[in-house]
């Protein structure tokens, strides 16, 4: 929407006026497990960025070239979604003009945190502070209204008690009558913590721990994969256990630990937080990194219609360069039963028009020798239906060639 004042109708503007880029989206909670968007389920698979890991290529200025030279903070968001992430919490930092204008532009999320960082972990935790509060009510009022952001972290590990209600209750107040969801991040067991007066609450997310089924509340984990042994191949496998276990939000910590180069104009020698031993050197496209099989496999895990083997996946919860390095046997002239999961993580208008059929899904499957480019021993279709947001479950069953046919790998 361009606005500006004139004198008279078809007059010559009194002032540069202004320019605002607006939509509609509505933020929620959906339910115990699960977050949504426009009314569809949304899963987040997420990065976790802390504002002193970026260096001189963030997105913390107010240029809307910065964050990567060669398209800016869009292009550092297209190159996430490519991969599969969908979303960043902004540690602790408010992200720019620049930064929520780039995600309203490609379609990515941001979750916003407030500076508030306790350590209320490691000894007796003090009520809120009106500084405390303020900080949240101004992280809210520089960000609110884009649709990118989809969430406000309140704190960040303060172990929760009595700090908390009165965050809740600040973030409340100053979202108003158009409230998006709030989380606090891993802070204490309580799954979730309220605000003292507003009637509003936040989501604690875990860290590092997969929250179990009796939590009646968002299964959400925040920082999942911290200074893991292989980075960004691990926070894959972390990742898709947490989607085979309904777990609405996933995060690791963070892409610039696992791919310093993951950044356009980045590198390890210019990664200005180096968490050792948790850094990486840089990666080597087509080795392991953009157009290798490490990424392909780590897109696949990401991917919003992964189809999984169930038996193949726990056998090999890991990338390995001959995944799945562990295979079954199968007797000839046996009937083979494979257990498979078919997610269904597109929104609603992948489909043009989306109709209820957005539900139906067809799996095309083949079973071949020795590797999945070998001869094909069976093939078929299953027809399954999982809405948006969901999955499905099914069996892929075919019998194995008859006894004497040639002994291969299966």
């Amino acid at each position: 929407l361009n606005v500006s004042l004139v004198a008279a109708a078809g007059g010559a503007p009194l002032g540069s006026g202004a320019a605002r880029r607006f939509g509609f989206v509505e933020h929620a909670e959906g339910g115990t497990f699960f977050y949504t968007i426009n009314g569809m389920r949304l899963n987040q698979l997420s990065d976790a960025t802390p504002e002193n890991a970026q260096s001189y290529y963030d997105a913390y200025s107010f240029s809307a070239a910065a964050w990567g030279a060669d398209g800016g903070a869009a292009d550092t968001f297209r190159r996430y979604m490519r991969l599969g992430i969908t979303s960043n919490r902004i540690h602790q930092s408010t992200p720019t003009p620049a930064m929520l204008d780039a995600a309203d532009e490609v379609g990515f999320l941001l979750k916003p945190e407030s500076p508030v960082r306790g350590d209320c972990n490691y000894q007796p935790c003090s009520p809120s502070v009106p500084a405390f509060e303020q900080s949240v009510r101004e992280l809210i009022a520089a960000t609110r209204g884009h649709a990118c952001v989809a969430a406000y972290s309140i704190e960040n590990e303060s172990g929760g008690g009595e700090l908390l209600g009165g965050l809740v209750d600040a973030a409340a107040d100053a979202l108003g009558a158009a409230p998006v969801p709030l989380t606090t991040e891993g802070s204490g067991s309580a799954p979730q913590y309220n605000g003292s007066t507003s009637g509003a609450h936040a989501v604690n997310y875990l860290h590092y721990a997969v929250p179990d089924h009796s939590r009646a509340h968002i299964r959400a984990v925040g920082e999942c994969a911290w200074c893991v042994a292989d980075g960004l191949e691990q926070f894959s496998a972390l990742a898709l256990a947490g989607r085979l276990d309904d777990v609405a939000y996933y995060a690791g910590w963070d892409m610039l630990n696992y791919w310093p180069n993951f950044i356009a104009d980045a590198s390890a020698a210019r990664h200005a937080w180096k968490q050792q031993p948790c850094s990486r050197a840089d990666r080597a496209d087509g080795v392991d990194g953009w157009g290798s099989p490490v990424v392909d496999w780590v897109t696949r895990a990401f991917h919003a219609f992964a189809v999984v083997d169930l038996g193949a996946a726990t056998r090999n919860p890991s990338f390995t360069p001959d995944w799945p390095a562990v295979v079954d046997s199968v007797r000839a002239g046996a009937l083979v039963i494979r257990g498979v999961r078919v997610f269904n993580d597109a929104l609603a208008d992948t489909f043009a028009p989306w109709s209820p059929a957005a539900s139906d899904l067809t799996l095309a499957w083949t079973a071949a020798w020795d590797a999945p480019t070998g001869a094909v021993a069976a093939s078929g279709s299953l027809q399954l239906s999982a809405a948006p947001g969901f999955s499905a479950s099914a069996n892929v069953s075919f019998i194995a060639p008859p006894p004497g046919a040639p002994t291969r790998k299966l």
